[in-house]
């Protein structure tokens, strides 16, 4: 079995519980002082936030959690298996 193919289950579970973490993390609070080159147009403050980025860090944080988990599962199984454990 290749090397891609043994790891690359744990990688893409990894990098998924990676890339939702940092989705799920909480977005800074906008500041209130500061300097500015132009008049704001309005009283409102500009966060650079995208409505669907909680949904898709907790898709990705579940969907690399279950990637790494069945990766776990089915090295366990494999090393039961070789040891020659009778089932």
């Amino acid at each position: 079995m290749s090397i891609a193919r043994r790891w690359g289950f744990l990688v893409l579970g990894a990098v998924g519980i990676v890339v939702g973490v940092i989705l799920l993390l909480p977005r800074p609070e906008p500041v209130s002082f500061g300097w500015a080159a132009y008049a704001p147009l309005s009283n409102t403050t500009f966060i650079p936030f995208v409505p669907g980025s909680y949904v898709a860090g907790a898709l990705i944080l579940a969907v690399g959690a279950a990637l790494a988990a069945g990766w776990a599962g089915f090295a366990l199984g494999r090393r039961t298996k070789r040891r020659g454990i009778p089932q």
